[in-house]
This record gives C-alpha cells, structure tokens and sequence, in this order.
C-alpha cells in the first residue's frame, strides 16, 4: 500500500482508519490539495471537503456506500491548503482484514477542475443559445437534407423549430419535428428542395421569397449551412405584403393596358381580368347604370374557369335588397349570401350563376350612382378592408379612363384644327388634376414645390401661394423629418418610391397622414398623396377597444375570484369572532366550562381558513413549496389504512402500484394533500358506493404527446384516481379546474380543491388531467416531473413534547409584523430561549454585524426597507458562514426562497404553524 501511495504522483490516494482519520497521504495529495503528509495524519479526513458538503453529511454517506456497496461515488468540489477549491472525481474504497473485517477506507481521486468549468461553460452556451432561439420573432427553423441511395438530396428534415415557427406556419411544432418537408406539405414545389439543397452542397447561404402553392402563402427569408448536411432557415411570412404588393402593381398594370385601349367594353373586360387575378376572384364586371336606377348594364366582364359571364342587361333589385345601398353611393360587401338578410331570400338563384360571396361598389357623379364593379365568388369569403380599397380605387380609376376616352373621342370628333385639339387635351388634363380626389404635387431635385392641385388645397387648407416655392419640411411632423429627408436623397438619386407615409400639418393645426407615391421624370418629382388618416386612426381605436376589452375581462375575473374569497373568509372570520366574543363573556361571567370548547371553535375555523389560504396559494402557483425526491409507491402505502378510514366500508379501495417505479421531486405532504382530495372526491360521487382505484405509472411523453399536455416531453410519474362513480359531462369537465366551481351542495365545499391539485401540479413542473363518462366514473391524473438523482430520507411526521433550551442560546427574529414577533419572543423565552427581534432586513443585518451570540436567525420572507428574507440570510451567511436560519412564510415568489432550493443548513416553515412546532423545528435545527 505505501508503494502505491507513493508511485501515484497523479493521483491523490487517501487512507483512513475506521472513523475517517488519515493514516495515509501519498505523494499526489501533496501535489493536488497542498498538505504535507506530517501536517495531516491523524486528522479527520472530512476538512477536505466543503462547508457545504460537510453540513450534508457527504463523508459520512460516501463511507457508508462503501461499505454497504463495495464503492462510495466522488464528483464534487473539495479544498485546497491555499484556499481555493478543485473540482475532482474518484471513490472511496473499504479496506478489510483477511477475515473480512472492515481495517478503513481508501480515497482515490483525481483532479477534473478544467474539464468541469469548461462542461458548466458548455451548458451556460448552450442555455443562451435555447433562448435566443425560442425568442426570435423570425420563424427559425433547424434541419437536414435526405439523401437517396445515389446521395442525391430529395427532400429535407425538420430537427426543431422555434415559436415564431408554429405562429407564420400555423402547425403546432409536434407534427414537424423529425418530418420531411415532403409529408407535411404533400406537393410543394421542387424549388424549396432544390433551393436548400444547393446551400447544403455549396455553403453559400441563400436569400428566397417564395410561395408554397398548397397553402397559397409566402415567405420571404435566409438559408445558411450549419456543417454535414444540417442548415438553418430565419423568414418571415409575407403573405399580406405580397397581395398588397400585388394590388398595387395590378393598379399601376391598369394604366399601362389602359393606355392605348379606348372602347370602354375592352376596357371593362381589362378592368376586371386585373383586378380578378389580383384578388383571386372568380368573376369581375363593370357595369353602367341607368339613370333612373331600375337597370344596369355590362357589356363585358371577365371570368375564372368555371364561371359563366354575366354580361347582359339586368334590373337592380334581381338578386337582392341591397339596390338602395348601391344607389345610395355605398359600397356592399357580403361574405356569405346565404347568411345576409339582403341576399338570403334569393340565394339559390345566386347560387346557379356562381355567387356565393360578392362585392359591389358604386361609382358616384354628379351625387348619384353611374357605374358599378362587381366582384364574385363561388362560395363564402371574408373580403378583406384592403381588398375592398383597392376594387373601390379600381373602379374609380376605370371611371376617370373611361371619361377621358370618351373626352379623347370627343376631341377625335372635333378635330377641326390641330390648336383645337391642343386646347381641348389641355383642358381634359386640367380636368382630372382639378377633379381627382388625390393630392398631386410637382416638385424640384430639391423637393421644392412646383405646383399643387385643388385636392392638396382641399385636405391640407392652405392656398397654393402658401404651398408653391417651398418645400414640405415646414409641414412635416417633427418625428417624419428623417425619414422625408432620406425619401429627397432617394429620389434626387433616380429611385421611384411608393407608399411612404408621412404625416403633414393642416392651416387648422392638426396633422393628416398622407401615403405617397413618387416618381423623379426630367428632373422633377411627380407625387400622388392619398389621405390616409381615418384608416390610422380606425387602426389607434381597434387596438384601443381590444385592450379596454382584455382589461375588462380581466376585471371580471377577478370580481369572480375576490366574491368567492370572500364569501368563505367571512364565515370563517364570523367562527372565529364568535367564538372569541363567547369566551370574552364567559370569562366575565366567571363561567370558564365552556372556554375550551369556544378556543376549539375558534381554532377550527382558524385552520380552515388557513386551509384556504394554502389552496389559494396552490392555485396560484405562489405557495411555499418544499420539494423532495419521493417514492411514489411508498407514498401511497403509508396512505392505505388512512384512504381506507376515510372511504368507508361502501367503497372497496385497490391499489395497483407499479413495480420499479421512478422516483419524482415534489413537495410531499402537498402531493399527499392531492391524493386524498382526489379519493374524497371521487367517494362523493359513488353515494351508492363502488370501486376506487389508486394506481402509480412511468410515462415517457414525446414532443406531440407532451404538447397535448401542455408540458415539456420527458418522463413523468404518473399518480391515478380512478372511481365507478356518476361521472360528468363535457361541460362539467371543462370547468371542475375553475376557483370557486364546485358540484357539492353549497357549505359542502370552497370549490378550491381540484384548483388546489391543478396549482400544485404546474408548479411542480407537472399537469393534472381528467377523463369522466356521464354514467361510468372518472379518472383524475396527476403527472409529475421524473428525478433522477439520489433519494432522501423522509421526515418524521408528529410533534412531540417542545424541548427546553441549552444556556444562553440565542435566537434573532426578523418580522414586519410586531405580533408575529411578540409571540415568538414569548415562546421562545419560555423554553428558555434568549431571543433578539428585528422589524425589517437592514436593522436584522445590523445587529448581525455586531458581537451578540446568534444560534439561529429565523426570518420572514417578505420584508420591508429594500432586502427580503434570503438576501438577508445570504449577507448573514458571509458575516457568520455556519449560521443556522429558519424561513417562516405564509406567500412568497420562489425566487426569493431560492426557486425552492435552499442551501444546506436553511430549514423553511410555512405559516399559520402552531407554536409547539415551532419550538420543536428551532430544537432540531439548533440541535
């Protein structure tokens, strides 16, 4: 042995005798932790290890398992002479005696400081990395291409997705995930394959905007290589800014093919396959109503496959009570003409010439109706306010062509002299910039006005000696001047730009939002403004009802919830008044008989209350947890003659436990407060008796099932109450979860029971479902998290007698409420301990910083002047490293108890507690 303690320079090799004394210490140990051999023999070999681990008892566990299993596991931080602290790895190994008997321990380690720091780095990388991915507002998406025999890619895998992802593609991420591109969208195009892959095979990223066909959307995005055949996809998806994009080329397409058509029945037909295509329509006309409003007619329209023309002569009230809208001036749109009151009476007639859904607007002169546009489909659609715009724009502008052809004939017509012809084309152009409802502005390289017409007057209110010779900066909105700025610099450089928005200030004062359209021609900029302001403002004050909405159901909420709060709280508190003001007149009278069984009272509706206190905080997913391994199946047993008390004889109780089940982290206690309340329950509704089942399963939930569930996947315990009971019905069902809901009759139950269970179980990591047949019973489920690390051993449970204190024990207790402290003080003090007392953290850390002996710090969680109960104890814990401390709570965020994990030597106790457990868990913890 002294050969191998000496030979192993690399390793740190370790002897004890029996109790854990160092009889050994090889050459390795010096090299690694720092000691000389002289300095360390005969100590107890537990100072190597942390504070932290020595609290734990982990020298005393590591001896134990080897003795028990032949090796005692070591991964954990231990500490040098200097100091400072090393990450090692190794075991501990017994040492026997040729007849067996145990002679010590061997502890043989390594040092794994590098190797750790850089895993924890690793994992920190890879925790950012989840983030950033989960919380783009881009689609994101990971994946491989597939290759066949040949290695030529043929399709490609999705290997995860973000969000954003399940948002632009409208598909819940569990039907993607480990799929091909090719089986979740049967039949799309090669290109998204072929695209991808040439990324794959070259490294070259890629830009695309494309469509997928069988959805008839489009996304615009990026394609980079990540290594092998794996590849990354950030897009957005542009559907809408491409059907606006569409909607307005197809205008701008309308003037081009209009430009040397002059027969308005050409026009007409023009006018409708343009807007037809750009909405997907499946008929498109223009017809000229008669004057006196009876009839319209079309000359030619345009229509889809399928659908048969409807060019004729047809009176207006035909299909529909709609004529006086359209005669009026008002654009009708119907989304479904079985549906509206306008059209249903005539829908089958609707029917058979294809007219499921329609749009028709009016085009008005002169304060009456001359033209209108209609625009069909075959079956119900929901017309966009867009779409409804731009077949509103088309028409208009299809109106103003045909005028001004007719006007051009008529200029054809009297074409006696060339200088007449020239007047007359004059005055039609000086026509259409007086008459058309847009703002056109002629403007300089330098943005300087050249010339305004009468609607740019008309909407802004100022003259055109105010508007000519300047330019449009002293209008602008001051928050618009960058970006009008960089509009000048675009447009002095040759680049046409359309649709800005800028907003621009009246002679009244207020400004109007204007959408622009610029084009530079010959050293001058030509803009076409049209007033947008009522669509702005329409968008502000949606999105202002929806939150006064959203405030307002929240508000109701919340009404439900404080009712029902309470309507319980005051019961109890009229127990507990009652009972007080009885004893007062008792002990007045000198009657003391019935004191005791008043204090009862009181203190039965003060448990009560405290009950619904913790189920509030359940529900809430806010109460104090204390979260252990369990073993489910242990926790079960040790409930079978309590179950079978409480069921009585009409119930006959089985338990189906499943063998090697895997342990789960929860709060105990809580998790046995569930079981209980889910077999009371499920006993409530068999009045007649029946059979009530308790099962235990393992469950491993994929990413689909787990997404059912409203959980992460993995595996997960799974505790089951099954009854033959009554049942209920979906309705039932969707609400048992609901605060407050409840089936028992009124003063047989708060209704926060199974709110209780759902609150426990979500903040547990976990979920709680229901199955229930009306007729057949019910069966609850509650799945909780699997843990995988070593288990505990569990508390006893009972108080016994509180013991006294050991001389001069001290005790400080920090509170912001001065009873709680009082009768703390009082309790202690009785037991004989000293007690200190603090109002809030600051003055607790001072008398911490100061010379008195402090055994214990108990302390609230929830504490004025700045610093909560944790910070409090972790300063104290650097002022007194071993300080013991105590946690009293009745609510607190888990972030301020450590997210439920506490730090060795931190106990937590969980208010309202009775006072003799209170001294028993100073006791314990001191002791």
């Amino acid at each position: 042995m002294r050969r191998a303690l000496e030979g192993a320079i690399d390793f740190v090799v370790i002897v004890t005798d029996t109790d854990g004394r160092i009889t050994g210490w090889n050459v390795g140990a010096r090299n690694v932790l720092g000691w000389e051999e002289a300095e360390v023999l005969g100590r107890d070999a537990a100072f190597i290890w942390t504070p932290e681990d020595r609290g734990a008892g982990t020298p005393e566990r590591e001896m134990r398992l080897a003795r028990e299993k032949g090796s005692g596991a070591d991964d954990r931080w231990h500490l040098r002479k200097d100091g400072g602290r090393i990450w090692v790895s190794g075991e501990m190994l017994p040492m026997r005696e040729p007849d067996g008997s145990l002679s010590g321990y061997c502890k043989v380690m390594r040092d794994r400081t590098e190797a750790h720091l850089e895993a924890e780095r690793h994992r920190e990388s890879e925790a950012r990395w989840h983030g950033v991915f989960e919380n783009l507002v881009e689609g994101m998406l990971l994946g491989e291409v597939v290759r066949d025999a040949t290695g030529r890619i043929v399709d490609w895998r999705y290997l995860d997705v973000n969000a954003a992802w399940e948002e632009m593609v409208g598909l819940p991420r569990a039907q993607a995930l480990g799929r091909t591109v090719r089986e979740i969208i049967p039949g799309i195009e090669d290109e998204w394959v072929e695209e991808f892959g040439r990324v794959v095979e070259t490294g070259a990223s890629h830009h695309f905007e494309r469509q997928v066909g069988a959805w008839d959307r489009w996304y615009e995005g990026n394609v980079f290589r990540l290594g092998g055949d794996r590849f990354a996809v950030t897009f957005f998806n542009v559907t809408e800014r491409i059907g606006r994009e569409r909607r307005r080329a197809a205008l701008l397409d309308l003037n081009d093919r209009f430009r040397d058509v002059y027969d308005p029945p050409t026009i007409h037909a023009l006018l409708g396959e343009v807007v037809g295509r750009a909405l997907g329509a499946g008929r498109v006309g223009y017809g000229t109503l008669a004057v006196d409003g009876d009839t319209f007619t079309v000359e030619r329209d345009w229509a889809a496959s399928g659908f048969p023309s409807l060019a004729g002569r047809y009176h207006m009230d035909d299909y529909g009570l709609y004529a006086a809208d359209l005669r009026r001036g008002d654009t009708v749109v119907i989304d479904d003409v079985r549906l509206d009151v306008r059209t249903a009476a005539n829908a089958e007639a609707m029917k058979s010439i294809s007219v499921g859904s329609l749009v028709n607007v009016p085009v008005v002169e002169g304060g009456r109706a001359v033209a209108i546009l209609y625009v069909n489909d075959a079956g119900p659609r929901a017309w966009t306010g867009e779409e409804v715009a731009f077949a509103r724009e088309a028409a208009e502008r299809t109106r103003v062509v045909i005028e001004r052809r007719r006007a051009e004939q008529g200029l054809r017509d009297l074409a006696a002299s060339l200088e007449r012809q020239v007047e007359e084309r004059t005055r039609e152009r000086d026509r259409l910039w007086r008459l058309s409802r847009d703002l056109f502005v002629i403007a300089d390289a330098e943005g300087e006005w050249v010339s305004v017409n009468a609607a740019c007057m008309a909407v802004l209110g100022w003259s055109e000696a105010e508007l000519v010779g300047r330019t449009s900066e002293w209008l602008e909105h001051p928050d618009d001047r960058e970006q009008s700025r960089r509009v000048v610099r675009a447009l002095s450089e040759g680049e046409a730009l359309s649709r800005f928005d800028i907003r621009l200030r009246t002679r009244s004062g207020d400004y109007r939002w204007l959408s622009w359209t610029v084009t530079p021609s010959d050293g001058l900029l030509f803009a076409v403004g049209r007033d947008v302001t009522a669509d702005k403002e329409q968008a502000v004050e949606q999105a202002r009802l929806e939150e006064q909405l959203r405030q307002s159901q929240k508000m109701e909420a919340v009404g439900q919830l404080t009712g029902g709060i309470a309507h319980d709280f005051n019961n109890l508190l009229t127990g507990i008044t009652g009972a007080l003001d009885m004893m007062q007149r008792r002990i007045v009278q000198g009657r003391t008989v019935d004191v005791e069984r008043y204090v009862g009272l009181a203190m039965s509706s003060a448990n009560r209350a405290a009950a619904l206190t913790h189920r509030l905080l359940a529900f809430s997913r806010r109460q104090t947890l204390d979260p252990r391994p369990v073993d489910g199946n242990a926790l079960v047993s040790a409930m079978e003659d309590l179950l079978r008390r409480t069921l009585g004889e009409g119930v006959v109780l089985e338990l189906a436990l499943w063998p090697d089940l895997w342990q789960t982290r929860c709060d105990p206690h809580q998790l046995e407060n569930a079981v209980l309340n889910l077999c009371i329950n499920a006993r409530d509704a068999m009045p007649d008796g029946g059979r009530l089942t308790v099962e235990t399963t393992n469950a491993s939930l994929d990413g689909r099932a787990a997404s059912e569930r409203d959980i992460p996947p993995g595996d997960y315990v799974a505790f089951s109450v099954s009854d033959t009971g009554t049942g209920m019905p979906p309705d039932v069902v969707a609400k048992v979860f609901e605060p407050f809901f409840t089936t028992k009759p009124i003063g047989q139950g708060t209704g926060l029971g199974l709110s209780m269970i759902h609150g426990f179980a979500r903040q547990s990591g976990g979920q709680v479902r229901i199955h229930s047949v009306v007729g057949r019973g019910t069966t609850m489920r509650i799945l909780l998290p699997r843990h995988r690390g070593e288990g505990e051993v569990q508390e006893e449970s009972g108080l016994v007698e509180a013991p006294r204190a050991a001389a001069g024990e001290t005790v400080l207790v920090i509170d912001d409420e001065a009873t709680v402290r009082t009768l703390v003080g009082e309790v202690l003090g009785e037991l004989g301990y000293a007690t200190l007392e603090a109002h809030d953290g600051p003055s607790g850390l001072a008398l911490l910083r100061s010379n008195a002996r402090i055994d214990l710090l108990v302390t609230d969680v929830g504490l004025p002047g700045g610093m909560n109960g944790r910070q409090v104890a972790d300063a104290a814990r650097v002022l007194r490293p071993d300080l013991k401390v105590l946690f009293i709570t009745g609510y607190a965020d888990r972030a301020a108890v450590g997210n439920g994990h506490l730090d060795p030597g931190m106990h937590l106790l969980t208010k309202p507690f009775a006072m003799e457990a209170l001294a028993v868990k100073v006791r314990d913890i001191i002791g």
